[in-house]
């Protein structure tokens, strides 16, 4: 990859831009004020779109500092076996810099360990269910999780470091994480850089030939699974290790959407498409002031359990129980209508998204407990789930969240989206 530093990645650099975008437009609306009227007349209330915008200078200080983050984390602790990724608590990550900072570098792993309890790898483990490669391989990472959470180090670090291994293998065509020429750089991935996965790897798997019975800081694959480091049995140890697996998480997710590299440019907008956009924000705020939760009640406004035409048309509810009959039938290319294109994904690779979650439970019924609307264009919907899994049948509780957007995620107007499950990926 080009980027030099975790600042140059895409996601980043457009997120500098925005805010100072935001700068620049909070300057013009400014300067056309002596000529609110016209702008008026073009349905724009420049004033309200300067209000708006008074907070622009403040977020780009902050979208700046945010920016230089996990370089500043890499480069105090790559080196000790940690590196940042992007499901990490940013509040975390600014603590501990803060303590390396000052000197308090000793201060700053005792954060990251303490962040890095039971419970939060309880909770960053359920999400790499959604790598296919990882499935298999949950079992074993969860009897890791209860050595961690009992303190048996021994027991735990050997198999992380070997389902970390495991993992790069499966996506990575016979080659581990270990291995001398296996890639661990991604485009725009904050773990998957050259400041990231890559200098962890040479890290951990430095040859360890001696025999040593002294405490370890690392985690050295190669003395570890030697037989080698005989005193890798502590609690720092089995932290980095678990970081540094979900870190290879945001890796393989990277892998299996085949986001490896960039995609093709993407024009940029006019200066009038820009404001057209500013119009359209503005005509969205007004309506979100006007808007008004509906409070409906199971079995008097909305079946618990219907057929699709038994909820009102054009409803999030409706979009829903649309996604969960196609379920039903196996239908996984109309059930990619029902949820946004996925980032740097085609339209004709959803059906197989869908599939590769949704194929591997055969889905038995619903009821629907609950209906939020939480704001203008977005509801929260409660249901219990009926499926078969591996030949037995499970009753589990989810909490759909439906937005009204266009195929890509993007807010729009009543009449001109649609309704849009974005949390579907996660049910499994």
């Amino acid at each position: 990859m080009d980027d030099k530093t975790i600042h140059d990645i895409p996601s980043i650099q457009e997120l500098l831009q925005q805010a100072q975008a935001a700068l620049a437009l909070k300057r013009f609306a400014d300067n056309m004020k002596p000529f609110q009227g016209i702008f008026r007349i073009l349905g724009l209330d420049i004033n309200q779109l300067a209000s708006s915008l008074d907070t622009a200078e403040e977020l780009a200080k902050k979208a700046e500092n945010l920016s230089q983050l996990p370089d500043r984390f890499n480069d105090h602790f790559s080196k000790l076996g940690w590196i940042i990724h992007q499901s990490m608590k940013l509040d975390i990550a600014i603590e501990a810099i803060n303590q390396a900072d000052a000197g308090e570098i000793h201060e700053a792993e005792k954060t990251l360990v303490n962040y890095y309890d039971p419970t939060t790898v309880r909770f960053w483990l359920k999400q790499l269910w959604r790598i296919k490669a990882f499935q298999p391989r949950m079992r074993l990472a969860e009897l890791a999780l209860k050595d961690y959470e009992d303190a048996r180090y021994h027991a735990c670090i050997p198999v992380v470091i070997a389902l970390m291994d495991g993992l790069v293998n499966e996506v990575n065509g016979g080659r581990g994480f270990f291995a001398d020429d296996t890639v661990l750089e991604a485009w725009d991935s904050i773990a998957a850089h050259k400041k990231g996965l890559v200098e962890l790897g040479k890290i951990f798997k430095q040859g360890r030939n001696k025999t040593r019975i002294e405490q370890l800081t690392i985690p050295y694959r190669n003395g570890i699974m030697h037989g080698n480091d005989l005193g890798y049995d502590n609690q720092l140890v089995a932290a980095k290790t678990w970081a540094a697996l979900f870190a290879i998480g945001e890796w393989a997710i990277k892998v299996e959407k085949g986001e490896l590299k960039a995609p093709l440019p993407k024009p940029k907008p006019t200066f009038f498409q820009t404001l057209n956009q500013i119009y359209l924000t503005e005509k969205l705020k007004k309506a979100i002031d006007q808007w008004t939760p509906r409070k409906l009640i199971v079995g008097q406004d909305f079946p618990k359990n219907g057929a699709i035409e038994d909820y009102s048309e054009d409803s999030p509810e409706r979009k829903l129980i649309e996604f969960l009959v196609l379920w039903k039938q196996k239908n996984y290319g109309y059930m990619a209508k029902c949820v946004p294109v996925e980032r740097n994904k085609s339209v004709n690779t959803m059906p197989r998204r869908i599939r590769d979650i949704y194929g591997i439970k055969e889905f038995i019924d619903f009821e629907v407990k609950d209906i939020e609307d939480k704001a203008l264009a977005a509801t929260e919907i409660q249901t219990v789930l009926k499926y078969q899994s591996y030949g037995r049948v499970v009753e589990k509780e989810y909490r759909f969240r439906l937005l009204y957007t266009d195929d890509k995620g993007k807010p729009k107007e009543q009449g001109k989206g649609s309704w849009f499950i974005i949390n579907w990926s996660y049910l499994h």
